[in-house]
């Protein structure tokens, strides 16, 4: 029947009023639904689908998942049916008008892209976690209403085969025929070169969308689709103004990276991010980027959870059975051990990010070893594919052995390979393969804690000895890969990657709240995010820590990272010194070799004013931890509240050299050279480190403030950073650290007293650390700076 003659006629219980448009999937038209009197949208299947059975079939299972969506920016599904021989679906009718035409040529404003990103980002997020992947974003498929509301139109019916055979079909045609296809701007690389499209071709196509957002262009363009195709598979993506947020602009790029396992895997990685985008964007044009824009490694999806466990178990075996024996004679006793990253022999690139996180559970397994130290993840992960000798990577790290494995997974068997390297000698001690099934691997963990308990169990902590006592825990493979995820998110330590870490968390928890140490991975990123921006309340933060670390007590008590992480918040939100030292003692005792229990043990003592045993505290973490760059920074801020300048700057240079973007360094070296009253070099330090995100603003960019610097007027500098910061303060939370000190330094004791006032109530953790330092010496004899800080706990 033509067109023409369809509108105005009664198709099932539909009378159809006008045609809207037509696509790729058929006909689309305006009608009316006599049995509920309703308008909806009624789209038509193609007539050259009618007749493939396979193809219907597939297409109406998958239509019927998606119709089972239920959310807010998803355009219901109503009715998914058959009539008149036709396939047929009846939407619910949106108005106002497409993103496309919403967002014309010229872009959109940040505010409102970002309002509309999150939006599609969580309808994205919720088809995802229900199985359900678009396959067709696009800005001609999402609906803008007047209010503002997003609405993601065609869910789950954009393709009418499986999504490999469809790759494949899509990019050999299209560049058989050069003919451009509408969405084959929004296909991501691995549809043209004919492979499978998952969940991350939809992150793809949302960072297609979200350039197009920004700017009114796509970012990819070609005249044909051999053009196109080329231009997705090989060339960067068109360049965004140069007024975009550092973070949004890292959000974008990270979705676009062709390789897939390092975009986001998931469209709630992205609506998180941007969520902290958004919450950034209010003061995001008065100050520089707070990361840099260089690349980064990123996260693998991946299937080798179960691996993992074999292979960490399998290692523990080999490294504790030799460390218990000795080696012959040779050599001296072994008590420091590092574990490189294992290595990954297989084809399946996305079991990479398995062997990472398998190393860290590695390493706090061998941490239940008595008298044997065991050196941080952190550390030891910098040597990840390196070409450095065994001897010269235990030099660098001061350890007397190594162990290094692989694995490798051929269908549904798991070959593991491990060995014990002595450090002095090169000379394996010990090495030795197993393989398995998966299917087996609860009975291979049995086999392998039994072993351990007749081998070494006098080596063992009693923690350790308690573990193998009785049945291991069965893990959730869902909540570990999450897990594993989150931990090594939460290791970068940045803005970004720490809200990764939480979206991962929380999954974790959701596919298993009894899961501990995944309340320990969320309660511990809430207890540093406040360290990594200048505009995050620190009271709020640290009260969600403190639930998610509860959480995981309860469910294991002896939790060593947890007990950490509880000293800290005991230290930084209740200001509860005894209970707080009582936990980072309780958590040392479980774990000697944590090295993040020391470094904040240190610095609680440096807190309490015990500089002596914060130094020693920060020696051990640095010898658990040689190559950390936090470990080395709290060094040089120990030694500056020491009033020993000197040395502080030698280390604090250090960091500076090592990490550039490092803001912490910079801040603190500033703050040594200014003890040293060396004013242009400590100005230009602080500089940089506001331009870095703990400052109050684009220091850069002001003229006065660079005057400022090159005469090393401090005054100057000093009254231009505050009033800019007291302006800010009126709209935003703002950390208190910098406008104490400036005001201090400017002679304002008020206005220095009220925002060591402010940073008590709020908790914040940069004035908690340092009040005891040289820039606030003007407020000394002041009686009201020392009522301040025995609020603190702390004698004046």
């Amino acid at each position: 029947m033509s067109e023409e003659t369809f509108v105005g006629r009664r198709f099932a219980h539909y009378r159809v009023l006008e045609r809207l448009g037509a696509g790729g999937m058929g006909v689309v038209y305006r009608a009316h639904d006599e049995t509920l009197d309703r308008e909806v949208v009624l789209k038509l299947l193609p007539d050259d689908a009618i007749g493939d059975a396979a193809a219907r079939s597939r297409l109406l299972d998958e239509a019927r998942k998606a119709a089972a969506l239920n959310h807010p920016n998803i355009c219901t599904i109503h009715e998914v049916g058959e009539s008149e021989g036709q396939v047929y679906f009846a939407m619910e009718r949106v108005d106002g008008q497409t993103l496309k035409e919403r967002v014309g040529s010229r872009g959109l404003p940040v505010e409102t892209m970002l309002s509309l990103a999150i939006q599609i980002a969580d309808a994205l997020a919720h088809a995802h976690d229900r199985g359900i992947i678009h396959r067709d974003l696009k800005s001609a498929n999402v609906m803008v209403t007047p209010e503002g509301r997003a609405k993601v139109l065609d869910f789950g019916i954009a393709r009418r085969v499986d999504p490999a055979s469809h790759a494949t079909a899509l990019s050999r045609s299209a560049l058989a025929t050069g003919v451009m296809a509408g969405t084959a701007h929004y296909l991501p690389p691995e549809a043209f070169r004919g492979e499978r499209v998952d969940a991350r071709g939809d992150v793809w196509a949302l960072g297609v969308l979200l350039h197009e957002m920004l700017t009114g262009r796509l970012p990819f363009a070609g005249n044909t689709e051999v053009e196109l195709g080329a231009a997705i598979l090989n060339a960067q993506p068109a360049p965004l103004p140069s007024g975009v947020p550092a973070g949004l602009r890292s959000v974008i790029e990270r979705c676009l990276q062709k390789d897939p396992a390092r975009r986001f895997q998931r469209a709630s990685e992205v609506r998180a991010v941007l969520e902290m985008v958004r919450g950034e964007a209010a003061h995001a044009a008065s100050r520089a980027p707070a990361t840099a824009d260089a690349p980064r490694p990123r996260g693998r999806r991946g299937r080798m959870v179960l691996v993992a466990v074999v292979a960490a178990l399998a290692l523990v075996l080999i490294a504790v059975g030799v460390l218990r024996r000795g080696h012959g004679g040779a050599g001296s006793p072994i008590r420091s051990l590092a574990v490189l990253p294992l290595e990954n022999l297989s084809r399946d690139p996305e079991q990479e990010y398995f062997a990472d996180g398998m190393t860290e559970e590695l390493i706090t397994s061998l941490a239940n070893l008595e008298g044997v130290r065991v050196t941080s993840r952190t550390s030891t992960m910098r040597f990840k594919g390196t070409t450095k000798s065994i001897p010269q990577i235990a030099r660098e790290l001061g350890v007397d052995a190594v162990v290094e494995g692989s694995a490798m997974r051929a269908g549904n068997d798991v070959r593991i390979t491990a060995q014990l390297i002595e450090a002095a000698t090169d000379r394996h001690l010990w090495a030795r393969s197993y393989q398995r099934s998966l299917a087996n691997v609860l009975t291979l963990q049995a086999e392998v804690a039994q072993a351990i308990a007749v081998e070494i169990r006098t080596a063992l902590t009693p923690r350790g000895k308690a573990r193998i006592a009785g049945a291991a825990p069965a893990l959730n493979p869902a909540a570990y890969e999450e897990y594993l995820k989150g931990r090594y998110e939460w290791s970068k330590r940045t803005p970004l990657e720490l809200q990764l870490a939480i979206a991962h968390f929380e999954r974790a928890i959701a596919a298993d709240s009894s899961y501990a140490a995944a309340w320990a991975g969320l309660a511990d990123v809430y207890a540093v995010l406040p360290t990594t921006s200048s505009s995050l309340r620190p009271r709020e933060l640290f009260a969600k820590s403190l639930e998610a670390v509860h959480n995981a007590l309860r469910l294991d008590p002896e939790l060593a990272e947890s007990h950490a992480t509880l000293g800290l918040l005991k230290n930084n939100l209740e200001y509860n010194w005894a209970e707080s030292e009582s936990e980072f003692r309780t958590a040392l005792a479980l774990n000697p070799s944590y090295a993040t229990a020391h470094q904040w043990y240190g610095l609680f003592l440096a807190c309490r004013g015990r500089l002596d045993e914060a130094s020693a505290e920060l020696a051990r973490a640095r010898e658990l931890d040689p190559l950390s760059t936090v470990v080395l920074l709290n060094q040089g801020q120990i030694l500056y509240l020491q009033r020993r300048h000197d040395e502080a700057i030698t280390i604090l240079r250090q960091v500076v050299m090592s990490t550039p973007g490092f803001n912490g360094g910079r801040l603190f070296l500033g703050r040594a050279y200014y003890a040293k009253r060396m004013y242009p070099a400590a100005l230009s330090e602080f500089v940089s480190a506001d331009s870095l995100g703990l400052g109050t603003g684009n220091l850069h960019g002001d003229e006065r403030i660079q005057a400022a610097v090159r005469a090393g007027d401090t005054k100057r500098f000093w009254s231009l950073v505050v009033a800019d910061g007291e302006k800010r303060a009126r709209k935003e939370y703002l950390s208190p650290d910098v406008l104490a000190v400036g005001h201090a330094q400017l002679g304002d004791l008020d206005r220095a007293l009220y925002w060591l006032e402010k940073g008590f109530e709020e908790h914040d953790v940069r004035l908690v650390r340092y009040l005891q330092e040289a820039m606030l010496d003007p407020l000394r004899s002041d009686p009201r700076f020392a009522a301040i800080l025995r609020k603190y706990g702390l004698e004046p």
